[in-house]
């Protein structure tokens, strides 16, 4: 279910709708889709930005959801931020500050050149 969840923080209207037209873009077409771990992609907006989630493959039993990354909007600095999660919430990834062009936080996202999102 993509873009589901509370409504999402105050963003202005443009950058929300161009934010969920790429995740909505990424949960389709992501290169992480069918790799082990990782069956589908969906999003949904949480009380401070979208959160980005995976559930695995592999089981013959539905898997729950694991949820990869945060992005978040700083108003601000109009920017977007890239989080990761943390038994203890939210972490600011730091190998890549936060940046006017949300694609390119997916871009970074989906080839993960550190391997610290997509743990399988």
């Amino acid at each position: 279910m993509r873009g589901a969840g509370l409504d999402p923080p105050e963003l202005p209207e443009l950058i929300r709708r161009r934010a969920k037209k790429s995740l909505d873009r990424f949960c389709l077409d992501s290169r992480q889709i069918g790799s082990p771990g990782c069956e589908s992609l969906s999003w949904a907006w949480d009380e401070v930005g979208a959160v980005l989630s995976c559930r695995s493959s592999g089981s013959p039993e539905p898997s729950p959801e694991r949820r990869v990354a945060r992005f978040r909007y700083h108003d601000a600095l109009r920017q977007w931020s890239l989080e990761q999660p943390r038994d203890e919430g939210w972490r600011l990834c730091l190998n890549i500050g936060p940046v006017l062009d949300f694609d390119r936080l997916i871009e970074f996202l989906d080839a993960d050149p550190f391997g610290q999102f997509w743990l399988c």
